[in-house]
């Protein structure tokens, strides 16, 4: 009977989450039965793991009780018939106790006829009365004797025909309440058990992943922002070289001198921003690829 399906689950570019669930009792199926699923690491790993420990000592105890439940029905009809034959055995000992007790009056009999000379034609009047006293004795012992027996023959063959009956009820019983059904219907149960734990596995993995997803997507847009904030200063940048350019060629030569000056400044400034952007641009990248995916 196959007690539950090995689980290990992963998730992620490293698996730093493994929860196994022992099949147990058929060892050499274990490289066939195992399911491997990756999930990364869960938030409420130890919570997960309580849950499937609590639904596999759920589906034992359940499966174990079908079991149980049937292997005493069995061991009770078994041991109604034992007692019926018990019983049978005692009574045949009985009567063999009751059968010696007959030849033993049957014996008492012929000494008293001996002793008193007393034959079968003798008539009534003629015997004495001690006789006839002790021939009543006997007679009323052989009379319970033979009533015991005739009692034990007819529980014999009542017990017997109980007996006969018990077994071929046993016989037409419905497979599910046999051991062997018993075992089918537990090994039902520890299956539906093992679906449950893989359920519950990738339904934590797949809120996991989402949880991901969602985050991705928020650093994705705000990468996204911060690349427009960039073009907006590098369309800034372009218009205030362009007003610089025609100031040059209008200016004289001390305020070309300051715009010179003002001109170094200004891109040493814009030069600091795009430099500070870099890492920034090269997020950008990366999420835009992400998102695109």
């Amino acid at each position: 009977m196959k007690v539950e399906t090995n689980i290990t689950l992963f998730a992620g570019a490293e698996p730093d989450f493994a929860h196994v669930v022992n099949a147990g009792d058929n060892p050499e199926k274990d490289n066939k039965d195992r399911k491997t699923i990756f999930a990364g690491d869960f938030q409420g790993n130890l919570t997960l793991q309580e849950r499937i420990q609590q639904r596999k000592n759920q589906a034992r105890q359940e499966a174990l009780k079908i079991v149980r439940d049937a292997w005493a029905g069995d061991q009770a009809i078994d041991r109604g018939m034992d007692e019926s034959r018990e019983h049978i055995l005692q009574l045949q000992e009985e009567n063999k106790q009751i059968q010696e007790d007959q030849r033993e009056v049957e014996q008492l009999r012929q000494e008293l006829k001996e002793r008193y000379g007393v034959s079968e034609d003798t008539p009534l009047d003629k015997q004495p009365e001690e006789y006839r006293e002790r021939m009543q004795e006997l007679d009323e012992r052989q009379k319970y004797n033979q009533g015991i027996l005739t009692n034990n023959k007819n529980d014999i063959i009542v017990e017997n025909a109980m007996i006969r009956e018990t077994k071929l009820a046993k016989l037409k019983r419905k497979p599910e309440n046999t051991m062997v059904g018993a075992q089918e219907r537990a090994e039902e149960v520890l299956d539906a058990a093992s679906d449950d734990i893989i359920g519950m596995v990738v339904s934590e993995a797949r809120e996991h992943l989402d949880q991901e997803q969602a985050e991705r997507e928020e650093k994705a847009e705000k990468l996204k922002e911060e690349k427009e904030k960039l073009e907006e200063l590098q369309e800034k940048r372009d218009e205030r070289q362009e007003e610089l350019e025609e100031l040059v060629e209008n200016a004289p030569v001390e305020e070309m001198v300051e715009l010179d000056q003002s001109k170094e400044n200004i891109q040493q400034e814009v030069q600091n921003i795009v430099d500070k952007m870099k890492l920034v641009a090269e997020d950008i990248k990366g999420a835009l690829v992400d998102t695109s995916v």
